[in-house]
């Protein structure tokens, strides 16, 4: 479900859910939300998609969203760990196979 705010559009999903349902348990999760509020949290889950999957740093989401370093990074690692759980999909393990059939596809062309 993708709801729009003003000029913010962000998406509901299973792992926002988890993610506000934890709030309670999560003093890392609640400070992000109080000073982001639940846009900036599906915004945040989106960077820790791209970060669990090594195609994003907390330097990078720091500077495009004009937070602290250390905020990006801690908001980063707990949106991971619910990330892993939640997404099935989503795997830090480097596919070695898939990496080399790549590398062999691009040096072929």
């Amino acid at each position: 479900m993708t709801i729009q705010t003003g000029e913010e559009t962000f998406q509901i999903t299973p792992t926002l859910l988890v993610a506000l349902a934890q709030r309670d348990s999560n003093d890392n999760i609640e400070l992000y939300l109080e000073r982001h509020e639940v846009s900036g949290l599906a915004t945040a889950i989106e960077y820790a998609r791209a970060y669990t999957k090594s195609e994003m740093t907390a330097r990078i989401m720091a500077r495009e969203q004009e937070i602290p370093v250390l905020e990006a990074e801690t908001i980063l690692q707990e949106l991971q760990e619910i990330l892993l759980d939640a997404e099935n999909e989503i795997s830090t393990e480097l596919d070695i196979e898939t990496l080399d059939a790549d590398v062999d596809e691009r040096i072929g062309e």
